[in-house]
């Protein structure tokens, strides 16, 4: 018995070891950005800027802080930076500052994949739709030309 407990802590010790090294590719399009506040949270991450590249979204609303829904019709683009984080930072911090609980607490934002326009994967975080009412009628209703937005 004991020895089964030993490999099972064992296990889940170097499963988490191993999550150190699993990188995966993060947009930020606000206050996570090199020039802003919450930076410092992404070097905690251990986050490492690639490149600009840009998102299709169908609303973009600033409280302060921005919100954003995703879309993948939308004529419109949101600039964003790409961070090179390690799987573990994205767990922690980005997502406890972020929010996002999976799916055992109700979420401020989601995160979820999406394409950028250069045809990357990445994580992104979206505001949750149950928390914001009328976000999506205030953006949508003129779609208009192809549009390129920066926040801030």
């Amino acid at each position: 018995m004991g020895l089964n407990i030993f490999k099972m802590v064992l296990s889940l010790s170097l499963n988490k070891n191993n999550m150190e090294n699993v990188i995966d590719v993060v947009a930020v399009y606000g206050t996570l950005k090199r020039e802003f506040g919450n930076n410092r949270v992404m070097k905690v991450a251990r986050g490492e800027y690639i490149w600009e590249d840009y998102i299709q979204v169908k609303a973009l609303q600033n409280v302060g802080y921005p919100m954003i829904l995703l879309s993948d019709d939308s004529r419109k683009w949101l600039k964003v930076e790409l961070f090179n984080v390690p799987v573990s930072g994205i767990e922690w911090p980005l997502d406890s500052l972020e929010g996002f609980y999976g799916d055992w607490l109700p979420n401020h934002y989601n995160r979820i994949k999406t394409e950028t326009l250069k045809g990357r994967t990445v994580w992104v975080y979206e505001i949750n739709e149950d928390i914001i009412d009328g976000l999506e009628e205030y953006y949508t209703h003129n779609e208009g030309p192809t549009l390129f937005y920066n926040w801030k």
